[in-house]
């Protein structure tokens, strides 16, 4: 006891001593800390008002580029694609943060296919109007009322994917443009990844909408109506930036600030634009860096700039005087204290050695006390865990049966007993081959001596179907499924087996019903070809599947006219056929109308909402024959599969601008008129005939001769039929129909 009070006095004096010290050390440190903090505030705040100027000033500087454009369009009647580039390329040196400026026409859905040539003409012949799918592949654009594709970008050379891009297909952009449109005024983009973007940055665009030159746009239907297209600039953030940054970050010979850049407008999970690579979020909330923010109006959009001080920023670590200060302080205190602490360490360490093995001993005793629980806990773990094991494997559906190394059967379940109709005492201990007929009796052995010498699996971890042998000598179909197990005592295999024998018969039913069904629809087409003076008409469809989508029809309205129809509804199998003999219908019921038109808007009317409720539309080619003027009166609704092939060998494209039926209720649908003369025919054909086996089309026109328009009809419908059938990928339904006019009268 005396001892311990001696210590804990001199104690008290170290202690008292040190305190001073380090307080005196803690005062010069504070001092020295705030001086050196004043400096690096303001010198951080001089440098953000830098880059924040410059940053704004180019992203105006940027975006104004648009302007320009727009100003072109207004001077101009019509700008051509090299005016539109040699513009650009003075635009494009000025301004280093543009990915591309392009000009985006308004283009109709009655206008597409017209706009389309029109592009492949002008020197790009695989132009089309595409949009992104997506897994973020380009296809060919959906039907819609208007599209926006790109059709001048410069520079092209790096934007060759944006080509034909219909900005209407994606969400962001086209509420940009809409907006763009009925304000007048430029329009940004949220962020977005720009279509020929190959690095790991966000873009955005910004619209200027461009109205046709002399029309009115003071009201919005003005504005929406006069609507000639778009100026759109493509830019690349992290480009857009570095140019802005340019000459601060050469004048201070290096980065400088850390940058976070947000679209305040968008979504809070779509509001970063661009971060700096060392910028961490929970380091720029720190009160040891030193922060700058402000907001700008880009197009419309609000941006927020936050600047703040790179690595540790205002961190007290990186003021090193002041540290230096407390250093030698807290050095020198501690030297001092540390002399006098040794007497009283040593003094005190006997009493801890002491303590300490006092309570490793008592730990020891509590560690083996927990140890010896700890397994009592396991081992009724495990009979629990093998007790619910056996539970679920014996109330399982599917039989469950294990075999060791040699086949031999070691459990099974009570599933397995109703499939097989054994006891597991009548099994286990055999060999599984008791429960397998020939041939896979007599090949059992083999398949398992073979897998265990060379791991080729015939069954196991593939799965199959076999057949099971019961007590009774019956056999049945079941699927297989083996895994494997490997333990120390050797391998276990493990086999699932489920009775097959009721899902082949339901199988089978519905290959029956196909069938039958396959034959009916045989039976609404028609068998034979008409007899029609100076003609001939013939048709054939080769389904898909057992039933199919397209048909055709003909029918003899008088002694003068005969109508005819070759249609395909989207979708194959079932689905369509159906569709298809409801289509068929509503055109047998309207065909007394005067004109094609009008039976087709007839049948628009009846089924058209019932089409669009399947999400489903059809197109097709209704066509009247008047025989003696040997003229040709036809709706095309959206199908465009079909020319004229003349005795000459010359062939003319039939025209049709229509919509399929069931897209849009109420839509206009145009006749065409054409005339046939002594050997010309008509060719008409569902995309089926001609979609090759490596995607790509076949050419009908190549496939006929001079002369064939002589020809029986049906002898070229087979010629076709056979020419095209070792091409045809077999993924449609293949239709076609021809009429040949075989004299003049």
């Amino acid at each position: 006891m005396i001892s311990a009070v001696h210590t804990q006095g001199y104690y008290a004096r170290v202690l008292l001593a040190a305190a001073m010290g380090i307080a005196l050390s803690v005062g010069a440190f504070i001092l020295l800390l705030n001086v050196e903090r004043q400096e690096i505030e303001e010198e951080f705040e001089h440098t953000a008002n830098d880059g924040a100027s410059a940053l704004k000033q180019g992203i105006t500087m940027t975006v104004d580029a648009l302007q320009d454009i727009q100003s072109l369009y207004k001077a101009s009647d019509e700008v051509e694609r090299h005016e539109f580039r040699a513009f650009i390329e003075h635009e494009l040196e000025e301004d280093r943060g543009i990915q591309a400026l392009e000009w985006i026409p308004r283009v109709l859905a009655s206008e597409r296919a017209e706009f389309e040539e029109a592009a492949r003409k002008d020197g790009f012949p695989e132009f089309q109007i595409v949009e992104r799918e997506s897994q973020g592949t380009m296809v060919p654009a959906k039907l819609r009322e208007e599209y926006f594709p790109v059709y001048y970008v410069e520079p092209y050379e790096g934007n060759e994917a944006a080509l034909g891009f219909d900005l209407a297909s994606n969400p962001i952009r086209l509420e940009a443009l809409n907006n763009s449109r009925d304000t007048g005024q430029g329009v940004a983009t949220a962020r977005i990844t720009l279509v020929q973007e190959t690095e790991d940055q966000f873009g955005f665009l910004v619209f200027q909408p461009i109205y046709r030159k002399g029309f009115p746009v003071e009201t919005l239907d003005q504005k929406r109506e006069n609507l000639a297209g778009f100026a759109l600039g493509v830019f690349r953030i992290t480009d857009m930036i570095d140019s802005s940054l340019a000459d601060i970050r050469e004048r201070t010979g290096g980065p400088g600030l850390d940058i976070q850049l947000y679209d305040r407008s968008a979504p809070q999970e779509q509001q970063l634009l661009f971060a700096t690579s060392s910028v961490d979020g929970a380091a720029v909330r720190s009160p040891s860096r030193l922060s700058f923010a402000e907001t700008f109006d880009v197009a419309g959009r609000t941006w927020e700039l936050i600047l703040t001080s790179p690595g540790a920023g205002l961190s007290v670590w990186s003021i090193w005087q002041a540290w230096a200060a407390l250093a030698g302080g807290l050095l020198f205190t501690g030297l001092f204290s540390a002399y006098f602490m040794a007497a009283a360490r040593r003094a005190i360490a006997v009493e801890r050695l002491v303590a300490t093995r006092t309570v490793e001993l008592s730990q020891s005793n509590q560690q083996l006390e927990d140890e010896a629980r700890e397994r009592q806990r396991t081992e009724e773990a495990l009979r629990e865990s093998e007790a619910r094991h056996r539970s679920i494997v014996d109330t399982a559906a599917d039989g469950i049966i294990t075999i060791d190394e040699s086949g031999t059967i070691e459990s099974f379940n009570s599933a397995a007993c109703k499939l097989f109709d054994y006891s597991p005492d009548e099994v286990i201990g055999k060999n599984i081959k008791t429960l397998m007929p020939e041939p896979y009796h007599g090949a059992h052995d083999g398949y398992l001596a073979n897998y265990l010498r060379t791991g080729d699996a015939r069954i196991i971890g593939i799965g199959r179907e076999v057949v099971g042998l019961r007590k009774d000598g019956t056999t049945f179909p079941m699927d297989l499924a083996v895994s494997e197990v490997r333990t120390e005592a050797g391998r276990i295999f493990t086999g699932i087996v489920r009775d097959l024998t009721e899902t082949q018969k339901a199988e089978q039913v519905l290959r029956d019903e196909m069938e039958r069904a396959a034959l009916i629809q045989v039976e609404l087409l028609p068998s034979q070809s008409p007899t029609i003076p100076h003609f001939g008409l013939a048709a054939r469809c080769v389904p898909a599947r057992d039933v199919a989508g397209d048909f055709f029809d003909w029918q003899q309205r008088d002694a003068g006219t005969v109508d005819f129809v070759l249609c395909d509804v989207m979708g194959k199998g079932m689905p369509a056929a159906l569709l298809m003999a409801t289509v068929r219908s509503a055109l047998r019921a309207s065909s007394g109308l005067p004109s094609p038109a009008q039976v087709l808007r007839q049948v628009e009317q009846a089924i058209g909402d019932d089409l669009r409720r399947a999400e489903s539309f059809v197109t097709l080619f209704y066509g009247r024959l008047e025989i003696e003027a040997r003229r040709i009166t036809y709706v095309d609704a959206g199908h465009g599969l079909g020319f004229i092939r003349r005795a000459s060998g010359s062939t003319e494209p039939l025209e049709g601008r229509n919509l399929p039926l069931g897209v849009f209720p109420d839509s206009e649908l145009e006749e065409s008129v054409v005339t046939l003369q002594e050997g010309d025919m008509l060719v008409l054909f569902t995309d089926g005939l001609v979609e090759a086996q490596d995607g790509t089309m076949l050419d009908v026109q190549t496939l006929l001769t001079n002369g064939d328009g002589l020809k029986n009809a049906e002898t070229i419908v087979d010629d076709l039929i056979e020419a095209t059938g070792q091409h045809r990928s077999g993924g449609d339904d293949a239709t076609v129909l021809i009429l040949t006019c075989t004299s003049s009268g």
